[in-house]
């Protein structure tokens, strides 16, 4: 059964916060690790640990990606999102399929999946990958039964900047999520650098979700985007004050809220990392509610960026995350058959 959501309380910025009632989903500061001493490093890497463990959502602070990226991605974003309906269809992609460039209100994904939305989804999406077309992940070493595979990327005339700002944050995005999995690997007992082989030619895509104004109030229980498990290493996720908005399901707890933290990021654990660490690691059910009806006519923004790694990186359980007592729990998989099918069963759904 599940229960009234928690209420968090905004926690100081200071490495590994403990708490005689801890909050649902921590709050923890980067800087320690990233500039603190040698017990100071590992100290957020335990945290870490403990919290992938028990509920594969975090809140991080300290996390180096500058302000006037993380502004000029939302100025351009909302000044998108704003224009005529025709004047964005003309950088669509296929009808149902939201992982290409810009999806109009609605994308129903009616399919066998668990958590996949029953009902159209409350938000218009633009969408990108690494790179613009076939010819330029060629010649980035991407191999050829990956490219034609990528999603390409389609650039609105208007807003002016709006390429140039999304270019620089997919940037960002890409040393955050390198200096994220760093850590991931000392939090889980590996070397730092375990996971670069896998991720210099990853398969990642960023993203702007824009959950529009509700002329009428949404029925009760409607959500703007129905429970899910993101098939990621792992998502980045800022997100804007507007109203209604992230919750995760905690185990033994219920839905609980994860409430925007001004200069935060919210970092989970995708099904990817789930099956990497034999499931030491968590991949969360979350979903997106609505507003209550008093602020039904108001909009939210979110950005995630969903980190995949290596087509060819090979997904198996990490040998520190097996032993006599937890053996493997799953067969080795390429990433990129894993990501596809994955992807190709949602549009095929929608």
């Amino acid at each position: 059964m599940n229960v009234a959501p928690v209420r968090h309380r905004r926690l100081a910025r200071r490495p590994c916060l403990r708490l005689a009632r801890p909050v649902s989903v921590p709050v923890i500061d980067l800087n320690p690790y990233f500039d603190g001493s040698a017990a100071e490093r590992a100290a957020v890497a335990r945290r870490v640990d403990e919290t992938c463990r028990r509920i594969g959502f975090l809140v991080v602070t300290g996390h180096r990606v500058p302000g006037d990226a993380v502004a000029a991605m939302e100025e351009t974003s909302h000044a998108f999102f704003a224009l005529p309906l025709e004047e964005k269809m003309t950088v669509a992609g296929p009808p149902g399929d939201t992982f290409v460039a810009y999806s109009p209100l609605g994308d129903p994904r009616p399919g066998d999946d668990p958590y996949a939305p029953s009902r159209p989804n409350l938000r218009e999406v633009f969408h990108t990958s690494r790179y613009d077309t076939p010819a330029e992940a060629l010649a980035h070493g991407y191999p050829a039964e990956v490219v034609g595979s990528l999603p390409p990327n389609l650039w609105p005339a208007r807003p002016a900047g709006f390429e140039a700002a999304w270019k620089r944050y997919f940037a960002e995005m890409e040393s955050l999520a390198s200096r994220v999995l760093g850590l991931f690997a000392v939090a889980l007992g590996l070397p730092e650098d375990h996971f670069e082989p896998c991720i210099d030619r990853h398969l990642g895509n960023l993203a702007a979700n824009c959950y529009v104004e509700q002329p009428e109030a949404p029925e009760p229980g409607r959500l703007r985007i129905p429970a899910h498990v993101d098939f990621s290493t792992m998502t980045i996720l800022h997100q804007d004050g507007g109203p209604g908005g992230l919750q995760v399901h905690q185990r033994d707890v219920g839905w609980v809220d994860v409430p925007p933290l001004a200069g935060s990021y919210v970092l989970n654990v995708g099904d990817v990392l789930a099956r990497w660490t034999n499931d030491r690691w968590v991949a969360t059910p979350h979903r997106v509610l609505n507003p209550e009806p008093r602020h039904a006519a108001t909009r939210r923004l979110s950005i995630p960026f969903f980190h995949l790694p290596n087509h060819d990186a090979v997904i198996e359980p990490l040998p520190t995350c097996v032993g006599e007592d937890n053996p493997a729990r799953y067969e080795p998989v390429r990433a990129g058959e894993w990501i596809m099918t994955r992807r190709a069963r949602l549009v095929a759904a929608s």
